[in-house]
Order: structure tokens, then C-alpha cells, then sequence
């Protein structure tokens, strides 16, 4: 009799049922896909998603019409996506068979965004994007796809890369999670950097628009590798940031995992760098030099933009006396192994960039500090400089294969070839399209005194300057709009920075995301960050840490007002 009285009851009826109409209808929508694929008009089915989508906002978000549609859309899609990725059966390669796996699991994650957060971010701060150093020889083809196919379009077939679908998908999931439980976010964020997002992502559709009216693709504007797609990613990011990590609890667990993680992987890097041989991401080796002996602890430099604000953060602690006497003992040792580890990482990484960011990353330290801490910061400041400039002549001695080689030729400075070539041809190119740029899939407009060698011709559609790349792409109007949202994001940061805050942890996590950012101006304006997916989603993770700290603060105090 309980068992029976169990069985019938209303809400078990009624969730079973509710139940087998999601499978119908994801069951449908999917023998329709395959149909219409098969018949040439898989156009249809997107027609008939739109209406689903547009039913599903008239409808009330507290009715089971509403909790159905939700998942024969997610589900249904997601099962689409599967089938139009592959296809995989084609495919022998493990990269292709464990992305099938991720993109098959995910409907358990679907209305949990927070989790699908913490894998994004576990694969970002993870897995590096460059792959300038690695030659066939180095890392078989498989192994490659494996471990780098994540930021690739999966042999060309997908529109966009695995992860940045996975980017896009997350923010979806949000967006009908908050349709679906609009009491759940209530609150709003505040960020000024949307507008500016909002209205750079606009002229680069306007620019597409034109582009596609005069004969070009939208596929070759949207998807192209020397595009300017990561920004809209950037601002996708941000958006997803600020929706996921609303609480302090949230801040502390983002803070743990993010540490950890750095440390595992510095411990990592340096066991590989004594004992493996070091990064195989290698260009000084695998490139044609006289350097075969030569290691790097990781070229890649989205790993010093993380190491540069961890090394900040722990730094930070340790160098104040109220923080540090906040923490015990084996805090204190898992912050100081942090530091050295990050330090010795970004040393031996020979990245320029990754160089003159940490100066100044520690140079805005030093500021921070009483006089008396900034002793000390001054005297690691003069020895991490005597540190780099020995490691630097030891290591690169010689001719054509130095730290300057893109700059220099036969041992002296040049201007002729190499990089100085490029910014040439980015500025010339500006120059004769001022106000609107070449569009983003454009090239450089090569001058009559530039030749097109061997060893430029890959790099006509890029440059190593940021704010160069924007500018012959876009135009002074585009370049305008890009620099804007950096002067939006410091004249936040240096209003907020000076209020009363009521943790120290959150004015911190504020202040190391503005340090990575200071950690980043080299790379905005020596290194070409806006084809790199990784690098331009750090960067917006440097920029997203004060927004969190602010709205986080915020919500403290209107909660300790209404109590």
C-alpha cells in the first residue's frame, strides 16, 4: 500500500510525464535534424529552434511549459552539436573522441554554470595556447591535437574552436538559467566596461556587415585566426565572471583554486625544466638556431601573466603585517613557495614581455608599500634585474639568436626585415585607411621599400603591437573605442581602490587583478595578444577581479544595512 500510494502520487505523475515529454521532444527534433541533414534543408530545424526560443520567453518562467522547453532546447541542441561535430567517427585521432566524451556529458552541467566555469577555467589557466616552438619532431601529431586541439577549429569542420564554443555555451547556460530562476538574480552587477563592449562589438559587426555587402565572407570576418573575434570573447568572459562569482564565499573558493592550480603547475614546469629537457615549446631550439641545449622553463605567455599576479597576491600578504599575522605557518610556506616558483618561471621563460611586466608588476608593489617593506622590494628589484641581465647574456650569446634577434641583424639594431618590418607595414597601412582600418580579416598594404620574404609573409595580417593591430584593422574609430574601455577599467579601479572596504581579502583580490593588468601593458603594446584566445581572456581576467571585489563589496554592505 505505501508503494502504491508513492507510485500515484501527483508530483511523481507529474514529473514522470513531464519527464517523457522532454525525451519526445528531444527524440523529434533530432530524427528531424538528421532527416533534413540528409535531404539538404537542415536549415529548418533552426527555424524551428527560433520559435521554440521565441515561445519559451512568452511563456511564465513558473509553469512546467516553461521547465520542458528549457530542456528539449538544451538537450536537443547539445545532441545537434554532437552530430554536426562528427562525425567523429571519420576521425582516429584521441583529441576528437574525448572532446565527442565532454560535449556528451555536458547536458549534467547544463544548469549547474558554475561548474562548467570551473572546467572553462581549469582548461584556461591550464593548458597554454602557443604553439610557435613546436615542431612535428618535437611532439607527435596525435599528443598534439590532444593537448592543444582545444583552442583549434577541429581540423577546420567546427565554426569556432572546441573551447570557444564551450565559452559561448556556458554564457547561454546562464542566460536560461536566469530566465528559467529569475529570483535567483536579482541583484545587478555594476561594470562600466559594458558599454564600451557593447559598442566595439557593434562596429565590428558593422565592418562584417560592410565586408559581406562589397563580396567578403562572414565566416572570413568572424572565424579568421588574424581577426579581432577574442575581443567579443573578452566581453563574453566578463559577463560570465560577473554572473558566476557574486559572493564572498565564491571569491575565497576562486582564489583557493586558482592558487593551487599555479602551484601545482610551477612545481610542474620546474621538475620538467631540471629533469625533461624543459617546454618543448621551444623556438630558440626547434627553430634553426645554434641552441639545441638550450631550456625554457614556458614560453607561453598567458603562464607569466598568471604567475606575474599570483607572485603579486602572495607577495602582498606576506609584506603586510596584519595579513601575514592573519595566517598560520603552513599558509605562510604554501605562499612562499608560490613566490619563488612563480619567480623562477618567469625568469627562465625569456619572454621580454613576461620581463618588463614583472618590473613593473613589482614596481606597483613597491608603491604600495611602507617605507620600510619598500626597502626590501627595492633591493629584489635591483637583484631580479642583476639576475635577468646575467641570464640573459649567458644564455643568448649568440649572433642572430639572442633576446634582440627580431631586431637586430648581423649583431647591430636594424630596421630592415624581421619586426621592424612588420610595425612598418601595420603603420603605413593605417595611415592610408585612417578613420575605419582594412576591416579584420584585411592584411597589410606592404610599402614599395618592404620586401615579402620568407620569413614575414605568415605575419602580413598581424603585427606585435596590440594597439597597431587594432589600428590598421579598425581604423582611428575602432582603435578609439579599444582604448577607451582600458581608460573606463583604471578610472574604476582608481576611485574604488580608495574606498573603505569591509574585507581586505576582496580589496586585494581588486588590486592583484589590476596588477596583472599593469603585468599585461607590455604584451597590449609589443605583442600581437589579439589573435591569442588565452591571452585576451586572462587579460580579461585581470580586468573582471576588481568588478568581482566592487559588486562583492557592495552586496556586503546592502545586506548589513538591511540587517
Amino acid at each position: 500500500m505505501p508503494f502504491s500510494l508513492k507510485l500515484g502520487s501527483p508530483d511523481k505523475i507529474h514529473n514522470l510525464t513531464s519527464t517523457l515529454v522532454v525525451i519526445a521532444g528531444v527524440m523529434l527534433l533530432t530524427v528531424a535534424f538528421v532527416y533534413l541533414q540528409l535531404i539538404g534543408k537542415g536549415y529548418f530545424v533552426y527555424l524551428w529552434f527560433l520559435a521554440l526560443i521565441l515561445i519559451l520567453f512568452l511563456t511564465k518562467s513558473y509553469l512546467s511549459k516553461h521547465w520542458i522547453l528549457v530542456r528539449v532546447l538544451l538537450m536537443s541542441g547539445l545532441i545537434m552539436v554532437c552530430l554536426m561535430f562528427g562525425i567523429v567517427s571519420r576521425w582516429s585521432d584521441p583529441f576528437h573522441v574525448i572532446v565527442m566524451f565532454l560535449v556528451l556529458i555536458l547536458p549534467i552541467f547544463i544548469m549547474k554554470p558554475k561548474i562548467m566555469a570551473y572546467i572553462f577555467l581549469l582548461i584556461l589557466f591550464s593548458i597554454p595556447y602557443s604553439t610557435y616552438g613546436i615542431t612535428k619532431t618535437t611532439l607527435p601529431m596525435p599528443i598534439f591535437k590532444l593537448y592543444y586541439g582545444i583552442y583549434t577549429r577541429g581540423a577546420g569542420l567546427l565554426p569556432l574552436s572546441v573551447i570557444n564554443l564551450f565559452l559561448i555555451l556556458i554564457a547561454f547556460s546562464i542566460i536560461l538559467r536566469e530566465i528559467a530562476k529569475p529570483y535567483e538574480s536579482t541583484s545587478k552587477e555594476h561594470c562600466n566596461l559594458y558599454k564600451y563592449f557593447w559598442i566595439f562589438n557593434a562596429y565590428f559587426f558593422l565592418h562584417v556587415l560592410w565586408s559581406v555587402v562589397n563580396g567578403g565572407s562572414v565566416r572570413e570576418n568572424l572565424v579568421a585566426i588574424y581577426g579581432v573575434t577574442n575581443i567579443i570573447n573578452l566581453s563574453i568572459f566578463v559577463f560570465i565572471m560577473l554572473r558566476i562569482f557574486r559572493t564572498e564565499d565564491d571569491v575565497k573558493k576562486l582564489t583557493n583554486f586558482f592558487l593551487g592550480m599555479v602551484l601545482f603547475k610551477n612545481i610542474w614546469y620546474i621538475f620538467r625544466f631540471f629533469f625533461l629537457g624543459g617546454d618543448i615549446n621551444n623556438p630558440y631550439v626547434n627553430h634553426g638556431t645554434n641552441m639545441s641545449e638550450f631550456r625554457i622553463s614556458v614560453f607561453d605567455i598567458g603562464d607569466g601573466i598568471i604567475e606575474g599576479m599570483t607572485v603579486f597576491y602572495v607577495l602582498r600578504i606576506l609584506l603586510d603585517s596584519k595579513m601575514a599575522a592573519e595566517i598560520d605557518g603552513k599558509r605562510k610556506m604554501f605562499y612562499i613557495a608560490i613566490a619563488l616558483t612563480d619567480i623562477f618561471n618567469m625568469i627562465f621563460s625569456y619572454r621580454r614581455t613576461v620581463w618588463f611586466g614583472l618590473l613593473l608588476m613589482f614596481c606597483l608593489l613597491f608603491v604600495q608599500l611602507p617605507a620600510i617593506k619598500r626597502i626590501a622590494i627595492g633591493l629584489l628589484l635591483i637583484i631580479m634585474a642583476g639576475v635577468m641581465g646575467l641570464v640573459a647574456a649567458n644564455r643568448f650569446q649568440e649572433r642572430d639568436t639572442g633576446i634582440v634577434s627580431d631586431i637586430t641583424k648581423s649583431g647591430k639594431v636594424s630596421t630592415e626585415g624581421r619586426r621592424f618590418e612588420e610595425l612598418s607595414a601595420a603603420w603605413w597601412t593605417m595611415k592610408q585607411n585612417f578613420w575605419f582600418g582594412v576591416g579584420p580579416s584585411g592584411s597589410h598594404q606592404i610599402q614599395s621599400n618592404i620586401s615579402i620574404t620568407k620569413e614575414n609573409k605568415d605575419f602580413l595580417k598581424t603585427v606585435h603591437s596590440s594597439v597597431l593591430y587594432i589600428g590598421f584593422k579598425l581604423g582611428v574609430v575602432g582603435l578609439t573605442i579599444y582604448l577607451l574601455f582600458y581608460a573606463a577599467y583604471l578610472n574604476f579601479w582608481s576611485k574604488v581602490r580608495r574606498e573603505i572596504w569591509a574585507s581586505r581579502s576582496l580589496s586585494l583580490l581588486g588590486e592583484t587583478g589590476f596588477a596583472g593588468f599593469i603585468f599585461i601593458i607590455p604584451s597590449i603594446l609589443f605583442s600581437p595578444m589579439i589573435n591569442e584566445f588565452r591571452t585576451m581572456l586572462l587579460l580579461g581576467f585581470c580586468l573582471v577581479l576588481p568588478y568581482i571585489a566592487y559588486n562583492v563589496q557592495k552586496n556586503i554592505r546592502l545586506t548589513l544595512l538591511e540587517s
